[in-house]
């Protein structure tokens, strides 16, 4: 597909150096640009011109780890950022992950294409995310999340997610379009001292072939405080929103409005199992 691309040997590099000058902006500009996988810093901002795209290597063993997430598997991104504050990655560019490219020793060694955790002050502006062979963004631990005008198409693999959000608060998800193989947004608290919380969805078009909205299974941590509005859900393979809640936590003060689904399999879906831990089913609101 791209045969004639840039080799982004210093990509790091300028990060680093942005970070260490206080901060400031790293501008991809003009070109395809192959890059084996980057780690983010605090007070930077990776924007992407519309004529730019970062482009995957295929060789996931190059590509940041995160060895504090231990839920299910040790994490790799392309685009990894750990404890930082004041990030963001925008711009009306491409982030292709190759992911159907990508030849992987196991199924735990499938990698996301954006992973942040415990980071503060987040921005994800306008760009174009695709491709990725595992999830597309997976967001652990994270606050004060501003997610806004994203395209994300993830079409291509197994699982593939749009975004995951797991244990963040203070979330603002809005005008994003997302079509994908699995969840198109996917709430969860692998931890329990890391509720997912405070959470506002608003003014996007969701298509996938699974679930558009999925609350659980993952919910060792309460999920709650969470808004869902003027959003349009269309042509799913399972539910349009699916609550899911079996691992001991509760699911409270969830409101959903002003949505519109045409073509999904089942609107909404409810499964209550596991744990008897206190009440399950608090405060819903369907208008």
């Amino acid at each position: 597909k791209y045969e004639d691309y840039h080799s982004v040997t210093y990509s790091q590099e300028a990060i680093d150096a942005c970070s260490q000058a206080h901060g400031g902006v790293v501008l991809v500009d003009n070109g395809v640009f192959l890059i084996n996988g980057i780690t983010l810093k605090s007070n930077v901002e990776l924007r992407l011109t519309a004529s730019a795209t970062l482009l995957g290597s295929t060789d996931y063993r190059k590509y940041p780890q995160d060895t504090k997430f231990a839920f299910k598997y040790v994490i790799r991104s392309l685009i990894y950022a750990q404890d930082c504050r004041h990030i963001a990655i925008t711009g009306a560019g491409k982030i292709d992950g190759q992911g159907k490219l990508m030849k992987v020793d196991s199924a735990s060694d499938r990698p996301d294409l954006i992973v942040l955790h415990d980071c503060t002050a987040v921005r994800i502006e306008n760009v174009f995310i695709t491709n990725s062979n595992m999830f597309g963004v997976f967001l652990l631990h994270c606050g004060q999340l501003r997610i806004d005008g994203v395209r994300l198409e993830n079409l291509q693999c197994p699982n593939n997610d749009g975004f995951d959000i797991d244990g963040c608060h203070d979330v603002f998800i809005s005008n994003c379009y997302i079509n994908t193989v699995d969840d198109c947004l996917a709430f969860k608290s692998s931890s329990k001292q890391t509720p997912c919380s405070d959470i506002m969805v608003s003014n996007c078009i969701l298509t996938s072939r699974c679930a558009a909205i999925r609350f659980g299974p993952d919910t060792l941590g309460n999920i709650e405080k969470e808004v869902v509005t003027n959003c349009i859900i269309r042509n799913t393979g399972l539910n349009g929103i699916k609550i899911e809640e079996s691992l001991g936590a509760v699911m409270r003060n969830m409101t959903f409005s002003n949505i519109v689904m045409d073509n999904v399999k089942g609107p909404i879906s409810i499964r209550l199992a596991g744990w008897s831990a206190g009440p399950y089913v608090q405060s819903w609101t369907f208008f």
